[in-house]
This record gives structure tokens, C-alpha cells and sequence, in this order.
């Protein structure tokens, strides 16, 4: 009798003593597994060591999770930053291509306006250039003229076709003129 008294006191006893350990161990496998399970109270005194250890776990498990809330919150708050300064970086780099597109277009416009001042500048030289001999024979077909007088007519038809080249000269340097004036084709 003593014997199956004791058989059953140590049944009972590792019964007690099993039960919550393999609750413990079921638990921990959960938790493996990525599932969110707590031990909670194993039926146990506060002050057995299994008791304590499973309210360790549950605590551990606890501070986990809110570690866990704790970095996805800091994560979209980074998300948030990151697209912020995408964006702003965006808009910046918008705005830097815009001024990078006005500034080519002002300086092809220098570039233009310079040649076309440096044209101008080269076509009043040319101008002057052909208007000094013109202007000799212009004087000395009318010093020609003078001096025949009245043989003048013989070479008349001549004497006007080089007043005619004259005058299309004068008007050919004064366009070129009138173009360096301008600054040439807007």
C-alpha cells in the first residue's frame, strides 16, 4: 500500500511538475515559429521557479513586441523622412536644371550677340574700306568729265555706266553700314 500511495504521489507530483513545462516548451515553440503566444499562469506559487521563469518569458516576450512596435514606428517615420528629402532633393535638382537651361540659353544669346557685334564691326571696315577708292574714282571721273567738256560726249555712255557702279557701290556700303549699325540679322 505504501507503495502505490507513493507510485501515486510521484505521479501526481511529475504530473504537476510536467505539465507546465511542457506548457513552457509548447509556448516556445510558438514563439519559434513566429506566433504570438504568452505562457500566462501555470496554476503554480508565485514563488516556484517555473512560475518565475514563466513570467520572465511573458516579460522578455512583452519587451520584444514593443522593441518590435518600437522599430517599425521608428522605420515609417524614416520612410516618411527619406521620401521628404527625395522629394526635396527632386525639386531642388528641378529648379537647378531649369536656371543650368537658362543660363546655356543666355550664353548662346552672348555668343550670338558678340558675333554679330564682331560682324558688325568687320562689315563697317569694309564699308570705309571700299568707300575711300570709290570715292577717288568717283573725283576723277568727274575731273574726266571736266577736263573733256565738250568731247565728254564721246565717252558719255562710259562716263554713266561708271556713275551707275558707283552709286550701286555707295548703296551696297551703305546697306553694310546701316547692317553693323543694327547688329546685324535680329
Amino acid at each position: 500500500m505504501l507503495l502505490l500511495v507513493s507510485g501515486v504521489m510521484v505521479y501526481r507530483g511529475s504530473r504537476d511538475l510536467f505539465r507546465p513545462i511542457e506548457r513552457i516548451h509548447k509556448v516556445v515553440k510558438l514563439v519559434q515559429l513566429g506566433k504570438e503566444k504568452r505562457i500566462g499562469p501555470l496554476g503554480l506559487d508565485d514563488h516556484h521557479e517555473l512560475a518565475q521563469l514563466a513570467r520572465q518569458f511573458d516579460n522578455m516576450l512583452d519587451a520584444l513586441e514593443d522593441r518590435k512596435i518600437e522599430l517599425k514606428n521608428a522605420a515609417a517615420q524614416l520612410e516618411c523622412k527619406v521620401q521628404e528629402r527625395t522629394a526635396s532633393l527632386r525639386e531642388k535638382t528641378e529648379e537647378l536644371e531649369l536656371h543650368i537651361q537658362l543660363l546655356n540659353q543666355t550664353r548662346d544669346k552672348l555668343v550670338v550677340h558678340e558675333k554679330l557685334a564682331a560682324l558688325g564691326e568687320l562689315t563697317a571696315g569694309i564699308a570705309h574700306e571700299i568707300n575711300n577708292p570709290t570715292a577717288v574714282i568717283l573725283g576723277n571721273v568727274e575731273l574726266i568729265h571736266f577736263e573733256l567738256g565738250e568731247d565728254a560726249s564721246r565717252v558719255q555712255e562710259e562716263i554713266d555706266a561708271i556713275h551707275a557702279q558707283i552709286d550701286r557701290i555707295r548703296n551696297i556700303t551703305r546697306s553694310l553700314l546701316q547692317y553693323s549699325r543694327q547688329g546685324g540679322v535680329q
